[in-house]
């Protein structure tokens, strides 16, 4: 039995169905901005984790990583560490003198939040009106009984779907580098961020008449009141295309404190993290094929598995590349070859497996990081054995296999000088074929030669010879 199951409310807090309003300096709506940094570390670390696990169990485990064990006062839940600033949230506060008490405090910084109305101080006391447990683990503002599992779930998906958005104007900006130009700073970086996201706001609110306003309702945002407050020291947006430094003109120039749900998490774990969380960074605020997605968008997870198939498809279908070269030329990379094995021909064939296995991982990677983003495949995976993404894992499973087994067998031949005599130059003449193959699933960025040689009667009338050297492709 889960520890969410055993209590929905903390030990400290009352049971009754309304409570006293709780007493925040920064408001409701930023109470339920730091809840929802919290509860997307919880989604995206259970989801991430490759759990083979029912949704609901899922939901239990992110429970636990947000509150801890409940049944143990020792435990350090992820709230308890946004509290007290450690490990994901560590350098989220600064240290500042209190002149009333003459003691120090810790203020989160004001990049994280932009509320110029308060300062929010980190501290266990409920009466100091600021971070403590009871405003990160309650579920209302009237209602103490602590946040459950599902609504941890759904707040991190909320933010997930804000990440990818801002990811998509961050990956055609000059930002896409994942560094900070010359002459700028983080904080512009965000502030970028930042305006892109109002300017996609202001745009859905005129063309949807407010209609996309539901979706932030989940996170307990007030959009009407957030717009608002927004809204007084806007500049207005351009009407049509603008170049790179009319745009960087038009941000310098805008003077708003406008944020979107989940701005914190991807301040400080985002496309460019806060300087020291860099460890920390989400995989869904990153590139590749290994973002944890949302079903039914866009840009979410089936959409990332279709766009990853579409590719492996278009590759499949690609002609191999054929050029012809000269006989000179053939004799010339012939006579490298033939040095470079005879030379340490036991290193060549270590860097061979090696680039073999390094393709095989990135391949098995790719496809493990679709099997993992549906944990219901583990439910039952029989009924996925027909589902492509996780043939092709198995398949690079069973290749790796192979390779380790294969080059296990090399070296053991070398130690036990079965390739000795190999080894040795050869007396031979040349029989005019160089052929280097190996499993066409596999990418190895190494070419199958095949020197199509006339006969000594025909060559004295042929100017050059060719050949054709097929580029393997992946299926």
């Amino acid at each position: 039995m889960s520890n969410q199951s055993k209590s929905s409310k903390s030990p400290n807090m009352p049971r009754s169905g309304k409570d006293d309003p709780i007493e925040f300096s920064a408001g409701f709506w930023v109470m339920k901005e730091f809840q929802s940094v919290i509860a997307f570390r919880a989604y995206e670390s259970v989801v991430t984790s490759g759990e083979s696990r029912s949704v609901k169990q899922l939901q239990n485990m992110a429970f636990e990583k947000y509150h801890g064990d409940l049944n143990n006062a020792d435990s350090l839940g992820l709230a308890k560490k946004f509290m007290l600033g450690l490990e994901m949230f560590d350098g989220i506060y600064d240290t500042e003198d209190d002149p009333a008490t003459g003691k120090s405090k810790k203020v989160l910084k004001y990049i994280l939040h932009l509320n110029a109305k308060a300062t929010i101080v980190s501290d266990p006391n409920p009466q100091a009106n600021g971070i403590n447990m009871l405003t990160l683990s309650a579920n209302k503002k009237s209602d103490r009984s602590i946040i459950s599992g599902r609504t941890i779930w759904d707040m991190g998906k909320k933010v997930e779907m804000h990440g990818r958005k801002v990811l998509a104007y961050v990956m055609k900006s000059k930002y896409k580098s994942g560094k900070i130009p010359s002459g700028e700073r983080w904080e512009d970086y965000l502030k970028f961020c930042r305006y892109k996201m109002y300017q996609d706001s202001i745009q859905a609110k005129n063309k949807n008449k407010r209609k996309a306003t539901d979706d932030d309702s989940s996170l307990g945002v007030d959009a009407e009141k957030c717009d608002d407050e927004n809204e007084e020291s806007s500049v207005s947006l351009p009407s049509g295309p603008i170049t790179q430094d009319e745009e960087d003109q038009i941000i310098k120039d805008w003077d708003n404190d406008f944020t979107f749900p989940g701005y914190m998490a991807w301040a400080l774990w985002g496309f460019i993290p806060m300087e020291g969380l860099e460890a920390y960074k989400a995989c869904c605020f990153s590139t590749g094929d290994n973002m944890i997605g949302k079903k039914d968008s866009s840009s979410g997870r089936r959409a990332v598995m279709n766009q990853s198939l579409q590719r492996k498809s278009s590759a499949a279908k690609q002609k191999p590349e054929t050029f012809t070269i000269t006989k000179e030329d053939v004799s010339a990379i012939s006579g490298v070859l033939q040095n470079t094995v005879q030379t340490s021909k036991h290193e060549f064939g270590i860097q061979i497996f090696e680039r073999m296995l390094d393709e095989v991982n990135k391949e098995e990677e790719t496809w493990k990081a679709l099997v993992l983003a549906r944990p219901e495949v583990f439910d039952d995976p029989t009924a996925f054995a027909d589902w492509y993404p996780f043939q092709r894992w198995k398949a690079a499973e069973k290749k790796k296999e192979n390779i380790l087994k294969e080059m296990h067998g090399f070296g053991k031949n070398f130690l036990h000088g079965e390739t000795a005599a190999s080894a040795a130059p050869s007396t031979q003449k040349p029989s005019g074929s160089l052929s280097f193959t190996m499993d066409d699933d596999v990418h190895v960025p190494v070419s199958t030669v095949n020197v199509q040689e006339e006969s000594e009667n025909a060559a004295e009338d042929a100017s050059v010879e060719s050949i054709s050297v097929g580029v393997l492709s992946s299926p």
